[in-house]
């Protein structure tokens, strides 16, 4: 990552190395160490759906809840075809206690994903038992 500092310290807007170092901290689990990187790509790039889904993954995964909210939501308004930035806006919405909207975004999620992804079923299954004391009948 040595390169990218370098690129970033003389062009500290260079989109693609913010871009890349965020996704690098994330892929070694650095949340925290993302957030920075991704938040100024986002400001450089705020159309990239991309990068607000890589925000909003990084930022679920830290105590940033509002900002993982307000990423998940701009990923969602982005993306509106995309089953797994729907999940990660329900399970942001689920880990803030809003309930009845993640299970809303959640079951958009199942549409999209045209009820073939297990990730969106099992997160739908978690709400339901957990939360809403639904009892969950397969469908």
């Amino acid at each position: 990552m040595h390169n990218l500092d370098l690129a970033l310290k003389a062009f500290p807007d260079y989109f693609d190395a913010l871009n890349r170092v965020g996704r690098e901290y994330i892929r070694l689990k650095k949340f925290s160490e993302a957030v920075p990187y991704l938040k100024r790509a986002s400001i450089v790039n705020s159309k990239d759906p991309k990068i607000w889904y890589a925000l909003a993954y990084a930022t679920c995964n830290t105590d940033l809840l509002a900002d993982c909210l307000e990423s998940a939501k701009k990923a969602t308004d982005l993306s509106p075809k995309s089953a797994d930035v729907f999940l990660l806006y329900g399970m942001a919405l689920r880990k803030s206690q809003q309930y009845e909207q993640a299970e809303s975004i959640m079951l958009k999620a199942k549409d999209l994903a045209e009820n073939k992804n297990p990730d969106v079923s099992w997160n739908l299954a978690l709400l339901y038992e957990r939360n809403l004391n639904h009892i969950v009948t397969g469908k």
